[in-house]
């Protein structure tokens, strides 16, 4: 589903992301984590077609985002880590823009968006602008925006910020159901690592720009020595 091979990419004389190569397959659901600026969001971004690689190669089913973007962004699910929709927009007028624009017919749009509305009641919060929503609302109406189309590859960066605890364990139980078909991926970029924890597959972590472990957790408790939670196994990789 995605590859990343011996990517690089600076801004200036700051190298934020180094030789990154890693590949994630269908069915899989994997964590991107980190401290704060060892490269989590640049490396989404890259993938999102939102930033270039300075050097080497991203494929997503094969295709080079670089290369093929207008294919890449079609099979792609973006909840970035900051909703940033504009503010005049009602949620569910946001919601039929995205639809049109993945080209879902109308009919079809809508149910789906009636099927969403069912699992993150909205009420009259859905004829209000965004302007006015809490964070945890545009949250919600990301998420549902990203589902709307059932991209084959689902990029989420803080999936949860802002939500309340229920909305939480909804959207944790979503994106675990989205790759039970084996046809369907998700790339999670969080600082939430009990989330992590309890739904990815598999680990990627980065620090300070540096891929230092791909494994399982089963594989980070053999590797680290640290047969405990993914934040302690965390805190060994990152300060030993």
């Amino acid at each position: 589903m995605l590859q990343f091979k011996k990517v690089n990419k600076k801004f200036g004389s700051l190298t934020a992301v180094k030789d990154l190569s890693f590949h994630i397959k269908k069915g899989e659901i994997v964590g991107l984590i980190g401290q704060n600026g060892s490269g989590k969001t640049t490396t989404i971004k890259m993938i999102a077609g939102l930033y270039t690689p300075t050097k080497g190669q991203i494929l997503v089913k094969e295709h080079d985002v670089a290369i093929d973007s207008e294919f890449t962004r079609a099979v792609i699910g973006y909840i970035p880590d900051e909703p940033a929709v504009y503010g005049k927009l009602t949620g569910d007028e946001f919601l039929n823009f995205i639809g049109e624009a993945f080209q879902i017919p109308k009919e079809e749009r809508q149910a789906k968006i009636n099927e969403l509305h069912q699992i993150f009641p909205m009420g009259e919060q859905a004829n209000g602008y965004f302007e006015d929503y809490s964070r945890g609302t545009r949250q919600k109406y990301m998420i549902m925006a990203a589902l709307l189309h059932h991209s084959p590859l689902l990029l989420i960066d803080e999936p949860i910020v802002g939500l309340d605890p229920g909305s939480a364990e909804t959207a944790i139980n979503l994106f675990s159901d989205y790759v039970k078909d084996n046809e369907h991926s998700v790339l999670i970029c969080t600082h939430t690592l009990s989330v992590a924890e309890k739904i990815c597959h598999r680990f990627l972590v980065m620090h300070e720009g540096i891929l230092i472990a791909d494994n399982t957790l089963k594989e980070l408790r053999q590797k680290t020595g640290v047969n405990g939670s993914l934040e302690e196994i965390y805190l060994k990789l990152t300060t030993s």
